[in-house]
């Protein structure tokens, strides 16, 4: 047994890859909506800490603010079960192309688990409602945490050591948008050119893709690309706005030409009317 509490799963299974699952975007308001990861798309990674972004309780409540579900592992070093359960859980990421985020332990961080999760439930005290008591939370396990009132608890099974049923679990668990999150203007240069995508870039005193934007995005069949302005460098943000020229929402084509720009300060009424447009729910 793990210190504080936090057991792990020992192989159970061979080894099974995925034969692969469809991630295409679906629309039932009773799951959350996970975005995908525009700067890791199409990677392939050696291991979980590489393929995810580090969570803290900050940018948890700060993304939760935003109205975004987020998903994250719970594992430390020295758990057999992470180590055994690492093939496919970075399968899944590359078929999905989720943004998904890691909260770590190692020798370094003793007690890191314990100390976010005590600090979760203290924060969003109904989710003590749906997972387990802290000190009966195993390593490695799954969280989405969907509000700040609901959150999915998949803990270690054996569907963790067999890819394509891991996937296929993850998969009717949330609907998977064809929203992209971008930081890096590399990343995003390449994805356009060869996609074609609506850009949004959203500022954080001016919440209109949130609430005008974001309900139409994820569940459209039309991809998007977004941009949290605040979260990036000084120079990415000055990528990202040069090439925007004053606009905040950008359909552009395949290749890389813009078709229709706005400033949704000014043009809100229109924009908002041209995205819902654009992006079209698939039902």
């Amino acid at each position: 047994m793990k210190k504080r509490g936090f057991l792990t799963l020992a192989a159970l299974l061979p080894l099974c890859f995925s034969c692969g699952v469809d991630f295409s975007p679906t629309d039932d308001p009773s799951y959350p909506y996970l975005h995908r990861n525009g700067d890791k798309r199409g990677q392939s990674y050696a291991s979980l800490r590489e393929a995810t972004t580090p969570l803290t309780l900050e940018l948890l409540s700060s993304r939760l603010e935003r109205g975004y579900a987020t998903l994250f592992f719970l594992t430390q070093d020295g758990c057999p079960g992470c180590a055994s359960s690492e093939h496919s859980f970075l399968s899944y990421l590359k078929q999905s192309e989720v943004e998904a985020f890691d909260v770590y332990q190692d020798a370094s961080t003793k007690g890191a688990l314990f100390t976010f999760l005590t600090s979760m439930v203290e924060t969003y005290p109904k989710y003590s409602k749906t997972i387990p008591s802290v000190s009966k939370i195993t390593t490695p396990s799954i969280f989405i945490a969907c509000s700040d009132t609901k959150i999915i608890h998949i803990p270690a099974s054996n569907n963790f050591e067999n890819a394509n049923a891991f996937a296929n679990q993850m998969k009717d668990l949330a609907n998977y948008s064809y929203v992209y999150e971008f930081s890096s203007f590399a990343s995003f240069s390449s994805f356009y050119k060869g996609e074609g995508c609506l850009l949004c870039l959203e500022k954080e005193e001016n919440p209109f893709y949130s609430g005008k934007v974001e309900p139409y995005a994820r569940s459209s069949s039309k991809k998007t690309a977004h941009v949290y302005l605040p979260s990036l460098s000084e120079a990415e943000r000055k990528s990202f706005l040069d090439f925007a020229n004053g606009k905040d929402i950008l359909e552009i084509e395949k290749g890389g030409k813009i078709l229709t720009s706005f400033d949704s300060e000014i043009d809100g009424d229109s924009a908002e009317k041209f995205a819902k447009s654009c992006l079209k729910s698939l039902l």
